[in-house]
């Protein structure tokens, strides 16, 4: 078997404390530390409402991608709760 270096983390939950003592937390650290070579953070559900309408977490998210974490969304989560997709 292969060893896993990429870390998928499936962001569902829009609470602030969850995004930033784990979500922000531990993708960041994940990287900074080496304890994986790859982080993919998705936004998925309630998330992309949240991510939308809050800019503190907008940042945090800027943050994460300048740390190296790529950052992608489900499209039809976006889509279902009218978000602006471009």
């Amino acid at each position: 078997m292969s060893e896993n270096t990429h870390l998928y983390v499936l962001w569902t939950n829009d609470n602030l404390i969850t995004a930033e003592k784990m979500v922000f937390m531990y993708t960041v650290n994940s990287l900074v530390h080496g304890w994986w070579e790859e982080v993919t953070l998705i936004i998925w559900g309630a998330t992309a409402k949240l991510v939308n309408e809050n800019t503190d977490i907008q940042e945090q998210i800027k943050k994460a991608q300048d740390a190296g974490v790529h950052v992608t969304a489900c499209k039809a989560c976006a889509d279902q709760l009218g978000m602006n997709t471009k």
